[in-house]
């Protein structure tokens, strides 16, 4: 008997430590918040949507105007060389030359047809040391085109395609956000079962420790049969086995939790000097199950990324189709050109320069190559396609199913906070008709699980509530709250 009291007063004076340290009082709005901006997957998401604009901008740059300069110096060559004589021998000749280049070049691409625009300046100097001669050669300018006809212009379709990455980033980083946030309503209503289960094996540890003394004084004095002294000690035993489990996870519960919001152990500070606020019960919420298949199809990031699946499998139909195809290069040049022995030469009296070239190539028998490549994409966009339609069914199945969930959660929050208010109110006079010997242990143990259950099964519904509506959000990209899009 004594080391049962001496055990509830440690209980009740570590309680009372705990409760005058606890500095912090946690909402799920709060932990939620925690979570947007300092969870696993917050900082993940971040990388990921940083990593994709960092290419858009890598891809933008290829599309702006270049320059670059190039240079040769210096291209000393010394060695011998076969030079045929008049009378058809050979002789080895010694060389010592340098040959050093100089060249500007700007070059912009066009997106649209894929050709090149060139704007060229280079100067080319010839030094022959075994004759002791120099000789220049230089393009003061020259503006050239080049551009491939039927050829697969990758650029135009790389330009769309990328673009399109850049939204599915932004939908995606939304998506994550809101899963983070679901997994945090996880966590957050783990702790608040587990700090229920601590307060129900508390209050039973202290509810049995004032029966189980008055079942001894009773069975003194001969009021009750020993078998029932004995049950009432088991029930005391079994309240203080709860109470140690429920305390080990509470610990595992609030680590779990401060481990995810807060990316990493420095959580685990705060472990143990929280207090978690139950949430109110929001007001009833009508939602329209194909209004929320429609936010589903216009904010999820699949909806993007359907978009850039059917702009791929055109782009390798076109592929197919242009690569083995006809080929046609034209190349087009005009500027200035002189070869001097003085430099000076070159820019003041240049010499015009025209070049025109067109390169055409015509396949006449590939076997049925052409014919089974682009075969073979069209096979790959009518799965494509098949793909999309069975995911979209599949969403459009999971949100209705979702919101008539949410509807019955609703109604299952009241349900559930009826029966813990008729639950408590039966132990309350279950308790006191066996503090008056007119009920049987069996009949006020019932009663105890009973009230114990509902308290229990209440913050569990709760809980379905609250991951059902995070869920629904997830799925839809809305929030139905405060009716609008969820964008972060």
């Amino acid at each position: 008997m004594k080391r049962y009291i001496k055990y509830i007063i440690l209980l009740c004076l570590l309680q009372f430590i705990a409760e005058v340290q606890a500095q912090n009082n946690y909402t799920l709005n709060d932990i939620l918040e925690i979570a947007k901006t300092e969870s696993w997957e917050a900082d993940n998401s971040k990388a990921k949507a940083e990593l994709v604009k960092e290419e858009w901008v890598s891809f933008k740059s290829q599309l702006k105007p270049k320059l670059s300069l190039n240079a040769n110096l210096p291209g000393y060559y010394r060695s011998t060389s076969p030079v045929i004589q008049p009378n058809g021998t050979v002789n080895f000749q010694q060389i010592q030359q340098n040959s050093s280049n100089l060249s500007l070049v700007a070059s912009q691409q066009i997106p649209l047809t894929g050709g090149f625009i060139t704007l060229q300046s280079d100067i080319t100097r010839f030094d022959d040391f075994t004759f002791n001669s120099k000789l220049y050669n230089g393009i003061p300018i020259r503006l050239g085109f080049q551009q491939e006809f039927f050829a697969f212009n990758s650029l135009k379709w790389d330009k769309k395609i990328n673009k399109l990455k850049v939204e599915e980033a932004k939908a995606n980083f939304n998506a994550e956000i809101e899963f983070s946030m679901l997994q945090s309503v996880n966590l957050f209503f783990n702790v608040l079962i587990a700090k229920e289960n601590v307060k129900i094996a508390k209050k039973n540890a202290e509810q049995n420790e004032k029966l189980f003394t008055i079942s001894s004084e009773r069975l003194r004095l001969g009021k009750i049969s020993k078998d029932e002294n004995i049950q009432m000690n088991m029930e005391l035993e079994n309240a203080l086995l709860n109470l140690n489990q429920s305390s080990y996870q509470i610990n595992a519960a609030e680590e779990d939790l401060w481990t995810y919001i807060a990316n990493g152990p420095q959580g685990l500070n705060n472990s143990q000097l929280n207090n978690y606020e139950i949430p109110e019960i929001p007001n009833e919420i009508i939602i329209d199950e194909n209004t929320a298949v429609e936010y589903a199809r216009k904010n999820r990031p699949e909806l993007i990324q359907f978009q850039r699946q059917r702009l791929e499998a055109d782009r390798n139909l076109t592929k197919a189709k242009r690569d083995l195809g006809p080929q046609a290069n034209f190349f087009a040049s005009f500027g200035f050109a002189r070869g001097s022995e003085s430099i000076k030469d070159i820019y003041t009296e240049p010499f015009s320069e025209q070049q025109v070239s067109l390169n055409i190539s015509l396949p006449i028998f590939d076997g049925g190559n052409k014919k089974s490549a682009i075969r073979q994409a069209e096979i790959q966009k009518e799965n494509m396609e098949r793909e999309i339609k069975y995911t979209l069914n599949n969403q459009e199945k999971a949100v209705r199913l979702k919101v008539r969930a949410f509807h019955l959660m609703q109604k299952n929050i009241k349900d559930q906070k009826r029966i813990k208010t008729m639950a408590e109110q039966r132990f309350t006079i279950a308790n006191e008709r066996y503090l008056l010997s007119a009920m049987s242990i069996t009949e006020w143990s019932i009663a105890q699980r009973a009230r114990d259950n509902s308290q229990r099964n209440y913050i569990q519904t709760l809980g379905d509530y609250w991951r059902t509506y995070y869920e629904l959000r997830l799925l839809t990209g809305y929030d139905f709250l405060k009716t609008s899009r969820i964008n972060y």
